[in-house]
């Protein structure tokens, strides 16, 4: 275990960019995360409102570029190290699933580049960052070193850093050493688990993590459930685009005077024209079927296709929804429906 006092992280952060790294930190209003910039102090407090899914994987990004009549050149980013400090474990708890999508059998470039090149220093969540949390009931974990480098843990005048990986604890190497009983952390890490518990046994929602069988839930594919579910949804798609585990696109080319480009966009279910065919046709035409797409992508889906939930709890498609959409007054319906026993 590794100590750095609160009034240093600026200055050891400065030396890992000295290194060569591009060093990321939670910008001044959290809305996602920026260059670092040492005269500035990093918040730490919340969780940023855009994930860092955005940094793997860009809203809109460059894949072919032209000029004249000449073949396209593909863009591939650059090799540039890379450190991320400050996000929460739910963020990083998503970039599994993104693994798995991005660099499973097919293997994209893009992603993979930038995932290679990049360390992780997570921040624990000491104490739950607000009542729209609920990593817990989706099996997370506030104290989780899932993908992290190096987990560090708020302790008020300073940080412990505990080293998860080589190449984080090669990072961390300069920091003096702290002999701390694991039981002060692990009695931190309970007191969180056990307050986003409490929040969400206050509200109804189950405190322990849910147990939903796929297969159970295509036997609600035609349920009026989904009808219930849509009447909060405008189709902003705020949802898709905050959610560290939504990955869809779309691709489409550009032309210019002198040549063009390939670009990739984020793309959402939530959108009226997702499923659009050329003929007209849209096999999801209300916003009710767009719904059940969502949830069934994240809860039936993906756990059949990667084993995993599309969902890490960060609570985002919560605390920013306009129509006050709650996907967990859903998944307990569906608990509910499907009369699933919670582990």
């Amino acid at each position: 275990m590794k100590r750095i006092d609160k009034d240093k992280l600026n200055s050891f952060l400065e030396s890992i960019a000295s290194e060569g790294y591009e060093v990321l930190v939670p910008s001044e209003e959290r809305l996602g995360f920026a260059r670092f910039d040492p005269d500035t102090k990093i918040p730490i407090e919340g969780i940023t409102r855009r994930p860092i899914k955005s940094i793997f994987f860009p809203q809109t990004e460059t894949l072919l570029e032209w000029r004249g009549d000449g073949p396209p050149v593909e863009t591939l980013p650059d090799e540039t190290k890379r450190l991320i400090f400050g996000a929460r474990p739910c963020d990083l708890r998503a970039l599994s699933l993104l693994d798995g999508v991005f660099m499973g059998d097919v293997v994209d470039p893009y992603y993979a580049i930038r995932r290679k090149n990049t360390v992780l220093f997570s921040l624990a969540c000491s104490s739950p960052v607000d009542g729209y949390c609920f990593c817990v009931m989706v099996g997370g974990d506030p104290f989780s070193v899932e993908n992290s480098d190096a987990l560090f843990i708020d302790m008020g005048e300073s940080f412990l850093a505990r080293p998860i990986t080589e190449r984080g604890a090669k990072l961390l190497r300069e920091l003096p050493d702290e002999k701390m009983e694991e039981s002060e952390i692990d009695g931190i890490a309970r007191r969180s688990r056990e307050t986003i518990r409490d929040n969400l046994l206050r509200s109804g929602f189950p405190g322990e993590p849910i147990h939903i069988e796929p297969e159970k839930l295509w036997g609600l594919f035609d349920s009026e459930i989904w009808e219930e579910a849509r009447l909060g949804c405008i189709g902003c798609g705020v949802c898709s685009f905050l959610c560290p585990t939504c990955h869809c696109f779309d691709i489409s080319d550009e032309r210019f005077k002198n040549g063009g480009r390939r670009i990739r966009v984020w793309d959402t279910c939530a959108f009226p024209i997702f499923t659009k065919q050329a003929s007209g046709h849209n096999p999801r035409p209300t916003q009710r079927e767009r719904m059940r797409q969502r949830v069934m992508h994240k809860f039936c889906y993906i756990p059949e296709n990667l084993h995993l939930l599309g969902c890490v709890g960060c609570g985002r498609c919560i605390r920013y929804c306009p129509g006050g959409n709650d996907i967990r007054y859903i998944l307990v319906k569906l608990l509910n429906h499907l009369g699933e026993r919670r582990v």
